[in-house]
């Protein structure tokens, strides 16, 4: 009896033959794999998937990206029907075979359904309304779930390996309440005292900051040749006969290609 409810011989679990220790009653019922918790508790939910939020400040605030990998698993059912009405399929078979080859015409049809389909993230728990939402898919590289930072408060997350769940709304009102009522750029007030909830964070404030200041009187034809290199230290040790660093007389210089955006230079004016 010990052994079967999990007590053993003072405190130490029974073992068999092979130094293996017996399962007990106990075993299987307790612990996050145990019976309770794992099958009566939980269950697999179809048509949703799970995955690591990352920042995606490219995105507009009603967009979310998934990636490739889950997009095909969770719109699969949509791009099967999709390829056998272009007759790009002629059977189920052949369709799964294209969506495991990866064909570049799946990925278009993959597009063209996702347009058309809201997708809800949450993020447990779910403590009030905003810890679920609705988002407009688009397709993203790599494996984690990419969301705009403004709708982080909403769900109480951080970008430092929160997971996220996303399901998929099957049936037309399901969608339509979505869209109507669970989109994020819809809910941007705090439901429970009517703040605003989607509001930029002090580092989007000092990058706003750091874009829009400086002296913009400065003609373009004032400034001398520049080269379009990525910090203040290649451009002066490269051109120094063209560009020269100085301390007065300057104009600030930002170059325009985003991977240098926080790049910025002060050119000489020629005098005369």
């Amino acid at each position: 009896m010990d052994t079967l409810f999990g007590i053993g011989i003072h405190g130490q679990p029974m073992k068999d033959g092979h130094n293996k220790a017996y399962k007990s009653f106990l075993d299987i019922i307790e612990g996050k794999e145990g019976r309770f918790y794992e099958t009566l508790l939980g269950k697999c939910v179809d048509y949703s998937g799970c995955s690591v939020i990352v920042t995606g400040p490219s995105l507009s605030l009603h967009q979310c990206g998934l990636p490739r990998e889950i997009a095909i698993e969770l719109f699969q059912t949509f791009v099967i029907r999709s390829l056998i009405r272009q007759h790009i399929a002629s059977n189920i078979g052949v369709a799964k075979s294209k969506i495991r080859e990866k064909k570049p015409i799946v990925w278009e049809i993959l597009r063209e359904v996702m347009r058309g389909h809201p997708v809800l993230l949450n993020r447990a728990p779910t403590l009030h309304r905003l810890g679920i939402q609705a988002f407009q898919p688009v397709l993203v590289e790599g494996r984690a779930i990419c969301l705009h930072p403004l709708v982080r408060k909403g769900f109480n997350a951080d970008f430092d390996g929160d997971q996220m769940a996303v399901h998929v709304p099957l049936s037309f009102e399901a969608q339509a309440e979505a869209r109507l009522l669970m989109f994020s750029h819809i809910n941007l007030l705090s439901p429970a005292i009517g703040d605003p909830i989607s509001v930029p964070t002090q580092d989007m404030l000092i990058g706003l900051y750091v874009l829009t200041s400086g002296n913009r009187r400065a003609q373009p034809s004032c400034i001398v040749a520049i080269v379009e290199l990525w910090n203040p230290e290649q451009i002066a040790s490269d051109k120094p006969e063209e560009v020269r660093m100085t301390s007065s007389q300057h104009v600030p210089y930002a170059l325009g290609d985003t991977r240098a955006i926080m790049a910025r230079m002060k050119v000489a004016i020629p005098r005369g």
